[in-house]
């Protein structure tokens, strides 16, 4: 079981992903920034403040992708589903991803 996870670890940090997988998360991401970032300033959920200095936002993005951005997501989406290379059925693979999404939101 450490084995597995193991590999699961290095093969997620050692996988890069396509040119095709960029341009496709980029486009998904500008999608999500145009329909929610208005609905959420709109709203008072998000507010426009510069930060009072460089290395405060500077901080604040490096504490922001380590926790809980990195940490969540070597977690719940890296150790517990098995990677595309592992020879799993899809039944299986839909069981560990429900486990994931149930641990993450509980």
């Amino acid at each position: 079981m450490i084995q597995t996870l193991a590999r699961r670890l290095t093969n997620a940090i050692r996988t890069i992903p396509a040119k095709r997988d960029w341009v496709w998360a980029i486009a998904l991401l500008l999608i999500y920034g145009a329909v929610f970032l208005p609905i959420g300033l709109a709203s008072g959920f998000l507010r426009w403040h510069l930060p009072s200095s460089l290395w405060l936002a500077i901080g604040v993005l490096v504490r922001a992708l380590l926790m809980p951005g990195l940490s969540e997501e070597l977690f719940f989406r890296v150790l517990l589903i098995p990677h595309p290379l592992e020879s799993v059925s899809l039944t299986t693979r839909g069981g560990w991803i429900g486990v994931s999404w149930i641990s993450f939101v509980l």
